[in-house]
């Protein structure tokens, strides 16, 4: 294997045979965030384990929308933020892939529309940007209750019984040893209602594992919050059950399993390979 590291994409290992066959893939700029994104949260490379894997790679990925690359971007700037009134140590052209950007270009352009909007503003005493009042206020808003920093993975699944062992076992074993610790609302004891704790935890997560077999509407709609939080979400449903899947969410990538096992093992390797806290 041959470890590759990048300024832009991080650290990140593929194997001899991929590099004389000119593996990478596209949409380059989605492997440049993946990569980039798991380096800043782990500081280990990403391992490639042949040219299959990474011809496969980039179909779990999905092109994030315009204002979440810009929100991206204020974050980054905010990142390397010192304290307030403090400039940035922000890098153009390197720092590109954590918005999604396509490139250092684009990425001037985002920081463009956030000082033209007053959420950032040039250092007056040399290179680089400062976050304004205004712009704190929206970064905090944009780090739901520090959800960034949690290990806590809200479950979203259907409650009825025949379920019970397919939390325990595929669910909550397939999350042992990622760092993740799941929490599903029939679980605990509250005293306020129900609604309103969901809200509460599913804005502490970090994580969002949604299990549509079943098609209840509760778990659509938690999984609707969470996506408007922007918090990223793993989903999951039983072979049988994905033509009853919502037509709005089909368009995401599934894990589908046929037995719990295989559940249990997929989303194991999902959460280790998208979003590893070990």
């Amino acid at each position: 294997m041959k470890l590759c590291k990048c300024p832009c994409c991080g650290h990140y290992e593929v194997s001899d045979q991929d590099v004389k066959l000119g593996w990478i893939p596209e949409p380059r700029h989605l492997l440049s965030a993946f990569l980039r994104e798991r380096f800043e949260r782990t500081k280990l490379p990403y391992t490639f384990a042949d040219r299959g894997a990474s011809k496969r790679f980039p179909t779990d990925l999905l092109e994030a929308a315009v204002s979440e690359k810009l929100n991206r971007a204020l974050l980054r700037v905010a990142d390397l933020s010192p304290a307030f009134g403090s400039p940035s140590t922000v890098d153009h052209a390197t720092d590109w892939p954590l918005a999604q950007a396509r490139n250092p270009a684009e990425f001037g352009r985002m920081i463009g529309h956030w000082l033209e909007a007053g959420a950032l503003q040039r250092n007056s005493s040399g290179p680089g940007f400062m976050v304004t009042g205004p712009g704190w206020k929206l970064v905090e808003e944009l780090r739901p209750m520090s959800a960034s920093r949690s290990s806590q993975a809200f479950v979203a699944m259907s409650f009825a019984t025949e379920f019970d062992s397919l939390y325990e076992a595929s669910i909550r074993g397939g999350l042992a040893g990622t760092g993740w610790s799941p929490w599903r609302a029939d679980r605990e004891q509250y005293a306020e209602k129900i609604c309103d704790r969901i809200v509460l935890e599913i804005r502490r997560s970090g994580l969002m594992i949604v299990e549509c077999t079943g098609h209840r509407t509760n778990v659509y709609f938690e999984a609707g919050l969470g996506m408007g939080l922007g918090m990223p979400i793993i989903w999951c449903a039983r072979e049988d059950a994905m033509p009853g899947v919502a037509f709005d969410v089909r368009q995401y990538p599934h894990i589908v399993w046929k037995e719990p096992d295989e559940l249990k093992s997929k989303l194991h390797h999902r959460v280790q390979a998208l979003y590893p806290r070990t």
